[in-house]
């Protein structure tokens, strides 16, 4: 579903402007927790928005390979 979201968003909308900026990775034995800031600018059903935020991924390493467990957007955040 997290992945559908991110495919429906790209498929509609042009990004005009990406910022992002890691703040914290944390890694212990097969966990991860990444926090960063971003701002980003997108033009999409002829209308033009802004957002910036935070986002705080927690991962596991499963089979060599990180997943995301958990992802919490804070929009709106600076």
């Amino acid at each position: 579903m997290c992945i559908q979201s991110y495919v429906d968003f790209i498929n509609k909308a042009e990004i005009k402007q990406y910022d992002d900026s890691v703040n914290n990775i944390f890694v212990y034995e097969n966990t991860a927790v990444v926090f960063y800031t971003y701002t980003m600018s997108w033009l999409m059903d002829e209308k033009s928005y802004t957002e910036q935020g935070k986002e705080l991924y927690i991962l596991t390493k499963e089979n060599n390979k990180w997943l995301i467990m958990v992802r919490k957007l804070i929009a709106g955040g600076s």
